[in-house]
């Protein structure tokens, strides 16, 4: 019995550990390229927010991977960003040295890139081009007789 009453109550100490995470939230999602947002950082119960260290990691796990400390909150939980790439990025939350919380974003960019249109241009054309080529090839064939 006492082994029961004792696995019980390690495991509502982890659950209650693992589920008491800091929040991360943006007034939008999708914050684009260049445009300040501000992010409010919700700390767990009896936590300073203003000592939590805040960074985006541009592109994670990928060998381009970029760190950019944002910092700290102010005494209403929030701070100003301002995103510098675009991709995907994820906000992380520091306190006393471990992370606490994050938040996974896509960042779009402020205006449709001029090269990735010309791109998509070509591809069509090559790819429409060769399959208009082929039928006129295989249609102008006489048949056998």
């Amino acid at each position: 019995m006492k082994k029961l009453i004792g696995f019980l109550a390690l495991s509502i100490l982890l659950t209650s550990s693992a589920f008491a995470q800091w929040k991360v939230e943006l007034p939008d999602n999708f914050p684009i390229v260049k445009e300040p947002i501000r992010i409010l950082v919700l700390p767990e119960k009896g936590s300073d927010c203003t000592q939590a260290i805040v960074t985006a990691i541009y592109r994670p796990n990928a060998r381009a991977e970029e760190r950019e400390l944002i910092g700290s909150p102010i005494l209403d939980c929030t701070l100003a960003w301002t995103p510098k790439n675009p991709g995907i990025t994820i906000i992380s939350v520091m306190y006393e040295n471990k992370e606490v919380g994050e938040k996974q974003i896509s960042i779009p960019f402020n205006k449709t890139p001029v090269l990735g249109v010309l791109v998509l241009v070509v591809a069509g054309f090559i790819l429409y081009g060769g399959i208009i080529y082929s039928m006129k090839v295989s249609m102008g064939q006489k048949e056998f007789e």
